[in-house]
């Protein structure tokens, strides 16, 4: 499965505009689409379906797997006011 790279260049632009995602953000939101994607590719293609049951996120920008927090442990104060 090659993917057009003007199509995912459009979906780039859109998840930069949209969600204020920096470009490699949105890349590596791309990615995880495509990675489905093959999964079911493969699947058809054995003719008995497949689907990903679990994707890692090892990072995304500049954060890393390791400096991640559990939810749990995050506080209010932690949290950035609403703005006005």
């Amino acid at each position: 499965m090659k993917a057009d790279p003007e199509i995912q260049q459009q979906q780039i632009e859109k998840l930069e505009k949209i969600a204020g995602l920096t470009t490699q953000e949105a890349k590596d939101l791309i990615l995880q689409g495509i990675e489905r994607k093959l999964a079911e590719d493969i699947g058809q293609s054995l003719g008995c379906g497949a689907h990903i049951t679990k994707i890692k996120r090892m990072g995304i920008g500049p954060f890393k797997l390791e400096q991640a927090i559990e939810l749990d442990a995050i506080h209010e104060s932690h949290l950035r006011s609403p703005a006005l």
